[in-house]
C-alpha cells in the first residue's frame, strides 16, 4: 500500500519588481518582497540580492529596521555571508567603506512566522548608454 504523508514545511520567497525601462542616469527603484507563504515558520532567513548589471546603487530603505551588508564583489554569485559576523568576508554595513561599486545587498530577515511579509525599496541609478531594461538588467 502507497500512503501520501504531507509535512508542512515553511515556503520562503522573494520578488523583485522594477519598472520595465529606466533612463540612463535617472534614479529608479526596484522593491523586494519577502515572505513565508506557509503555516510552518521560518527559521535563519537570510536575504540576499546581486544588483542587475548596467545598475548602480543609490541608497536605500531598510525593511522593518533591518540592519542591510554590502558587498563590491562582481561576480553574479553573492559571497559567503555568515550572520554572526559578516564583517570577515568582506561585507560591510557601509556601503562607502567599499573600494568598489555594490553588487550584493544583503540581510538578515531571522525568523518569519506564518504567514509574514516585509517590503525593501532599494533606488538604484542605470549606467550611462542606451535605455536599461531595469528588471532584467539589459
Amino acid at each position: 500500500d502507497c500512503v501520501d504523508v504531507t509535512t508542512p514545511l515553511p515556503d520562503v520567497y522573494v520578488l523583485k519588481n522594477a519598472p520595465a525601462l529606466a533612463d540612463p542616469g535617472s534614479k529608479t527603484n526596484y522593491i523586494l518582497t519577502y515572505g513565508n507563504g506557509e503555516n510552518e515558520t521560518a527559521h535563519g532567513v537570510l536575504v540576499v540580492d546581486t544588483l542587475p548589471d548596467g545598475l548602480t546603487y543609490f541608497g536605500h530603505i531598510a525593511p522593518g529596521g533591518e540592519q542591510l551588508w554590502f558587498h563590491d564583489d562582481a561576480t553574479s554569485t553573492a559571497p559567503a555571508f555568515n550572520p554572526a559576523g559578516p564583517e570577515g568576508s568582506g561585507w560591510t554595513a557601509d556601503p562607502s567603506a567599499l573600494t568598489g561599486p555594490v553588487h550584493h545587498v544583503a540581510f538578515f530577515a531571522g525568523t518569519l512566522d506564518p504567514p509574514r511579509g516585509a517590503v525593501s525599496g532599494l533606488p538604484v541609478r542605470p549606467g550611462a548608454g542606451a535605455r536599461r531594461d531595469a528588471a532584467a538588467g539589459r
